[in-house]
């Protein structure tokens, strides 16, 4: 271990979370991708963890906002932070905080696809449920969506 490695991944980790946050996994991912040293990296990682410059939990919050902005529902959001290997505790308490609408989410999603156009059949009326039950949401967010073109 050199003081050149560690000002290496120093700046590495400084650089990419300037961008965006990042999960402590997608930061290990990266940087051992680059062919530093995993556990230097680690040890790095905590070190801005401790300092709270990187932190699991604001990755979390900026994830599902940007996923909401998206037109994202919950399940799918669930699937893509497993991914990143977060926490299921830290997953349950940014879920929990989350004040988010998902039903209006649907409506939204589905009314930016879909914008004024009447379902035509029943294999239409399945595609457009594949889509949004492809986006994340659940079955009665997927109800809710389509009923909200009746209601106009």
């Amino acid at each position: 271990m050199s003081d050149n490695d560690v000002k290496i991944i120093n700046h590495s980790i400084t650089r990419l979370l300037a961008r965006r946050e990042h999960s402590r996994h997608e930061l290990v991912t990266k940087l051992t991708l680059k062919g530093l040293d995993r556990n230097l990296v680690k040890q790095q990682i905590d070190l801005f963890a401790e300092k709270d410059i990187q932190s699991d939990k604001r990755f979390v919050e900026a994830f599902i906002r940007n996923r909401v902005l998206k037109g994202q529902g919950l399940q799918r959001i669930q699937v893509e932070l497993q991914q990143h290997n977060i926490d299921d505790s830290a997953l349950s308490t940014a879920l929990a905080d989350c004040e988010t609408d998902f039903a209006e989410t649907a409506i939204q999603a589905y009314r930016k696809k879909y914008a004024n156009k009447p379902i035509q059949d029943w294999q239409d009326k399945q595609k457009r449920m594949r889509f949004l039950q492809y986006r994340g949401f659940n079955h009665e967010q997927i109800r809710v969506a389509l009923n909200s073109e009746l209601d106009e």
